[in-house]
């Protein structure tokens, strides 16, 4: 599946919106395009709501979404098994954010599978610490074995299950003491005017976030 071969949206934004729009392009096949090394980033849907079906836009509810969003991921996985790519392959499995019931921005899971690994082990490491400022670190260090500092992230790989490290998340938020801003399409204002900033250690779980924020920043204009 070639770039030129996606819809408009994804070749004028670099995304794929929904997960369905995606899979049906991904069951037509990959395919090997060059000889060269390629480095493919998809940003799919996820689990953001409205939750359509795998093949058509009918609305389904959020446990079928989570079976979708392993079905599309299997079948990448399994095209790229069959055409003997997969042992070769640096994969990475993430989310924007993950889960908190203050601040939500922190914390995704990072799932790996590294270039020539062909076991069938599970590597868990429980560290607090991964953000995604440490995605990039993380791909480099597997490229060229470097430890490569990008906006304080780090590369998992060298990340200890007992190291406790300082991290920083930026929450949007509303705050009636800052100016409203436009929506950045320029249609209305938006329900976001300032980022709450946040430093803090140890797991997410484990603290209140609300308790560490840092400072507060308006911002020019938000999408919603």
């Amino acid at each position: 599946m070639d770039f030129e071969e996606q819809t408009d949206y994804a070749k004028n934004y670099g995304v794929y919106v929904y997960n369905n729009d995606f899979y049906n392009e991904l069951i037509k096949g990959l395919r090997v395009s060059s000889d060269k090394n390629r480095l493919s980033f998809f940003h799919l849907f996820g689990l953001h709501p409205p939750y359509y079906g795998i093949t058509d836009f009918e609305l389904v509810d959020k446990a079928k979404e989570e079976e979708i969003c392993f079905t599309v991921i299997f079948e990448y996985i399994n095209q790229l098994k069959n055409m003997g790519l997969y042992d070769n392959s640096f994969i990475m499995i993430t989310a924007d954010h993950g889960l908190h019931g203050n601040v939500c921005q922190s914390d995704p899971v990072m799932l790996i599978k590294r270039c020539s690994y062909t076991g069938n082990e599970v590597l868990y490491n429980s560290a607090p610490g991964v953000v995604r400022y440490d995605l990039l670190p993380t791909l480099l260090d597997e490229v060229n074995g470097k430890d490569v500092l990008i906006k304080n992230g780090i590369s998992l790989f060298k990340l200890n299950e007992d190291e406790i490290r300082e991290r920083l998340v930026r929450n949007p938020n509303y705050d009636v003491k800052y100016k409203d801003v436009p929506k950045c399409n320029g249609v209305g204002v938006s329900s976001i005017n300032v980022y709450n900033e946040y430093i803090f250690y140890g797991r997410v779980s484990d603290i209140d976030l609300k308790d560490n924020l840092s400072k507060t920043e308006s911002i020019f204009d938000f999408w919603y």
